[in-house]
């Protein structure tokens, strides 16, 4: 039986004026086509920001909102655009978006009141982009592998997993599957004798991680 859902969404009560003052004050940073995104807590806002653009002579795609780790919405537009703006507080989801789409991301943080490019130069980027060569030598290296993934909605692909747990035993190691609701680094110590994880729950988990790679790395290899 599925379980029904509710949606509300919390909005983040913010002065147009920051949003218009860091417009302008980067306008000339920002590219001609540009594809907008933002989270939920802002889009009361988002119409503003599109006329803040636009009146600077701006070509603006409103994209949509970003909902944990999909960035769907901004992948549908990529070759449409030059680069997106994300308009929020944080670099998980910028970085999401350069990562799936390969354009620079600009963030317009009303909260923190600042304005930054994500790109390949950034710190963040570059340091994932190491942890995930890093993860990929290491499953090949490994001689036990764990396979995780979830019950949770959106999240559950036991199918994927089983099928790659065959995959990886023809090649030679040893498999073990787990699946559970909540993913815990702190379960997996429990686990010492694993030594390289395949992620097939949120990608987001590994995204940070040397010890595990993506189902969806894995397969494109």
């Amino acid at each position: 039986m599925k379980m029904k859902k509710i949606f509300i969404p919390a909005y983040v009560e913010v002065s147009q004026e920051i949003f218009q003052n860091l417009i302008e004050q980067n306008i000339e940073r920002l590219p001609e086509k540009i594809g907008l995104v933002w989270v939920v807590q802002h889009e009361k806002d988002i119409d503003f920001v599109k006329h803040c653009l636009e009146n600077a002579g701006k070509s603006v795609i409103k994209c949509g909102s970003i909902l944990g780790c999909d960035v769907g919405c901004a992948e549908t537009v990529a070759d449409r655009v030059d680069a997106f703006l994300y308009v929020g507080s944080g670099r998980f989801h910028p970085i999401g978006v350069f990562l799936n789409t390969g354009k620079r991301v600009f963030v317009l943080n009303p909260i923190g009141k600042s304005f930054y490019v994500i790109d390949e130069n950034n710190e963040s980027v570059r340091d994932f982009e190491r942890k995930r060569i890093a993860a990929v030598k290491r499953f090949y290296a490994s001689d036990v592998v764990g396979i995780i993934t979830s019950i949770k909605p959106g999240q559950c692909r036991i199918e994927e997993a089983e099928k790659m747990k065959e995959k990886v035993e023809a090649m030679g190691k040893k498999a073990y599957l787990f699946i559970g609701d909540e993913i815990s680094e702190i379960e997996k110590e429990n686990f010492p004798f694993i030594q390289s994880w395949i992620n097939c729950a949120c990608p987001r988990l590994s995204d940070f991680r040397s010890d595990m790679i993506n189902l969806a790395e894995l397969e494109k290899l």
